[in-house]
């Protein structure tokens, strides 16, 4: 099963620029920026995580309404998709959430634990 993880951001994001060089558990992965979101493949191999064009929230409350999630606006809004397969997908997708939030500020909304 995919898994969707969404980070609500402080500060505008640039996705290409932070995910340049994620290693993966094969390796550097092949980065590829193409139709508003960044792919990461495992080297030679199959999708792992997107990530989606930010997209910035400006309309109070709308974070709750989507989310539950309560959070201050305007916040850059960043979709994180896991692959359903390999495992290690879905632990790559969290690092990517957790890494923006170090560097941009914010919070981590995850679909499912």
């Amino acid at each position: 099963m995919s898994l969707d993880i969404v980070a609500l951001l402080s500060r505008q994001p640039d996705p290409a620029a932070m995910l340049r060089g994620v290693t993966g558990p094969n390796g550097p992965l092949d980065v590829r920026q193409e139709a508003g979101a960044v792919h990461m493949h495992d080297p030679g191999g199959p999708l792992l995580v997107s990530v989606e064009e930010p997209v910035l929230v400006e309309v109070p409350g709308e974070p709750e309404r989507l989310l539950g999630a309560a959070v201050p606006t305007p916040v850059w809004w960043v979709e994180i998709r896991a692959a359903a397969g390999p495992d290690q997908a879905g632990l790559l997708a969290r690092g990517i959430a957790d890494e923006f939030v170090r560097r941009y500020g914010g919070t981590v909304w995850a679909g499912r634990p």
